[in-house]
């Protein structure tokens, strides 16, 4: 029988492909100026950095490859080269895959123990000569003893793809004609190998009915179509007569040959398994066809077993998010792709013044979605609807500008206050707070706010005359005296006020000696009080006003001091008629002397008037004796000028009856 001959060119798939690779380093744990300068291990070459030719720690960083070639990302047309930001990015050093398992290794020697260094692989394409990167940023803390790096896939290609063990084909779907001590057309079956590793015939292997025919196929069925990158075939009566593989391409139902070999018999044991390795079939593969040169191998030729090696790529859907209105829905997990079957969870959160109202889509009331399928999602807002309810305390209004039955959040409402007639605006209480107006809210939810109005209280007096700390002249028995304030007003027009003058006598045992209700704003008082001649009396005088409901006093008390009587006789001799005579002296400065003559018992007023006809004194007001009296008058208070003094004397004659006496003289104050 014909040697089984396996491909004498075959080799492992990383002696076809050579490719560059590229690491760059960024250490961020040391200042600038802790960096040890030294050669990087790089066959004596020049750059300067962390890593050294020599001292240091070793550490082996490694990049695991087989998946970027098995996809033909990568040829032997490429350059495997590292990069340091050290070096400006340029080429410093090669990675090197001596063992040819695909993963590409250099060891450097790096000073800087106890730092974290992060950095990345690169490869360039042929005729690329800026290269790309794979997997991001890496970090890596430099130990204290030798060490090595993980050996990372360039693309995290193992996050993607599960590469599967091998998968025997399970069924048989033709055959060009068929040769065997058993029944293989009933069986129609392969399975796992039944002979290999030995040597010799097998009733379940298939074999050609005629060793000279020429050529002889078999077509054969996977359970798991996947994408394809080896076949394997186990020849173990007459191998070596494998000189083509095909897999159908479903998306054209045609077959496609992805390995051709020369057929030649072998007679070793190794070469009884044929090894074809080919570039990863962008699509599901489920039937193989294995084609024999039966002319180049004259014998009886037997396949025990076909096996296929390929990805299981997971089938990935999308989940798209949107929202309407003003708010965010979150996934968790949050990735880009979801396999299928997994669970994504969905949280919807309102920004403020909205709410969640719900999703639609690919889900309407599970806040899970399950992946079988692209999904696409809404997240629907509604702005939330705010009332603003104004309430008064009191006579007045309150509007608002603008004029809603609700408001949304943030939205701004002026406010502004306006009292009926007679009465003012207090303040806000409620959600807000002053007396500002008109007052600007901002709407934060449903709020609650009272204007509160009060009645106008009348404006108080001020007190004018006497003035605080005056000093006036009683006479006798019987007090004299003007006072006067300024005038209130109300902001009601209906109301009527109603002053109150008040007078208290310190040391009298007599707190109001008048409380009288007055529509002026002066008083000139004339009332009998029987007080102590002998010392001077202290009284203070305020003003109240009132509109019937609120009184009102004024801001001061004023203190007014009344002297005790001055008026004395200065001669004991009895006049015949009435007379006033000049002061003296005259002009005069601050004081002088004023004489009278009264001849009866008599009510005698001696007043003090300014140019203007104003009463500015009172030195006499009461009930005089007859004699000839004298009155002194201080001027001390008062401006220079010309003053008017005045005498009248009410008298009853017994001949005439009531009579009234009354003289006046000019004098002169020169100050």
């Amino acid at each position: 029988m014909a040697q089984l001959l396996r491909c004498s060119s075959y080799h492992t798939l990383q002696q076809y492909l050579f490719f560059t690779l590229l690491i760059c380093f960024v250490v961020t744990a040391a200042p600038p100026d802790s960096v040890i300068a030294a050669t990087l291990e790089n066959d004596g070459g020049g750059s300067t950095g962390r890593f050294t030719a020599s001292g240091g720690i070793p550490v082996t960083f490694q990049v695991n490859m087989k998946y970027t070639l098995l996809k033909s990302l990568w040829d032997i047309n490429g350059t495997v080269a590292l990069r340091s930001d050290y070096s400006g990015w340029n080429v410093i050093d090669t990675l090197s895959d001596p063992d040819n398992d695909s993963i590409y290794t250099k060891t450097f020697n790096i000073s800087s123990i106890g730092n974290t260094i992060h950095y990345k692989f690169w490869i360039n394409p042929p005729g690329d000569t800026t290269g790309y990167e794979g997997i991001s940023s890496l970090s890596y803390v430099v130990p204290a003893s030798e060490d090595t790096t993980p050996p990372h896939y360039f693309n995290n290609d193992s996050l993607y793809y599960d590469y599967t063990a091998i998968q025997f084909a399970d069924s048989v779907l033709t055959f060009s004609s068929q040769y065997s001590t058993g029944d293989f057309s009933a069986n129609k079956i392969l399975g796992e190998p039944d002979v290999y590793p030995s040597y010799g015939d097998n009733g379940y292997a298939w074999t050609g009915s005629n060793p000279d025919d020429g050529r002889a196929s078999i077509e054969i069925q996977l359970a798991t179509p996947l994408p394809l990158y080896e076949i394997h075939v186990y020849e173990t009566y007459a191998p070596g007569g494998v000189d083509k593989i095909q897999v159908k391409n479903p998306n054209t139902t045609g077959w496609e040959t992805v390995w051709t070999g020369t057929a030649s018999a072998v007679s070793t044991t190794s070469s009884r398994l044929l090894q074809a390795t080919f570039p990863l079939t962008s699509y599901d593969v489920s039937q193989i066809r294995v084609e024999l040169n039966i002319a180049a191998v004259p014998d009886f030729q037997e396949i025990d077993a076909v096996a296929a090696l390929g990805i299981n790529i997971p089938v990935v859907y999308t989940l798209t998010i949107n929202t309407v209105g003003n708010g965010i829905v979150t996934k968790n997990p949050d990735q880009a792709t979801y396999n299928d079957g997994d669970t994504v969870t969905l949280s919807a959160t309102a920004d403020t013044g909205w709410t969640f109202a719900g999703f639609s889509g690919d889900t309407t009331t599970s806040t899970t979605v399950i992946m079988d399928g692209d999904k696409n999602v809404t997240g629907t807002f509604t702005q939330d609807e705010y009332t603003l309810t104004v309430t008064t305390v009191g006579d007045g209004s309150v509007t608002k500008n603008p004029e809603q039955a609700t408001y949304h959040y943030g939205d701004t409402v002026a406010l502004s206050a306006t009292a009926d007639s007679g009465k003012h605006f207090v303040n806000w209480s409620g959600d807000i707070t002053g007396s500002t107006t008109p007052y600007i809210v901002s709407v934060t939810g449903n709020m609650s706010i009272t204007a509160n109005f009060a009645r106008s209280n009348p404006l108080a007096v001020h007190l004018i005359s006497p003035a605080n700390n005056t000093n006036d002249t009683l006479r006798a028995d019987t007090l004299v005296a003007l006072f006067e304030w300024s005038t209130s007003s109300d902001d009601d027009p209906d109301d009527l006020l109603t002053y109150i003058f008040s007078l208290r006598i310190q040391g009298t045992g007599i707190d109001t000696l008048l409380a009288v209700p007055l529509s002026d704003t002066s008083i000139n008082i004339v009332e009998k009080i029987t007080i102590s001649l002998t010392a001077d009396i202290l009284c203070h005088w305020t003003v109240s006003v009132t509109d019937g409901i609120d009184t009102v006093a004024s801001a001061d008390t004023f203190a007014l001091t009344f002297a005790k009587p001055n008026a004395v006789a200065w001669n004991n001799e009895t006049p015949k008629q009435y007379a006033l005579y000049q002061n003296y002296p005259n002009p005069f400065n601050p004081s002088t002397s004023l004489r009278f003559d009264l001849p009866m018992t008599g009510f005698t007023a001696l007043n003090i008037y300014d140019m203007m006809g104003r009463l500015v004194a009172t030195l006499v007001n009461t009930t005089m004796p007859p004699g000839r009296h004298e009155v002194a008058w201080d001027a001390s208070g008062m401006p220079s000028g010309i003053y008017y003094y005045r005498i009248s004397v009410e008298y009853d004659d017994n001949e005439t009856g009531q009579q009234v006496y009354t003289d006046m003289k000019k004098l002169l104050l020169v100050k």
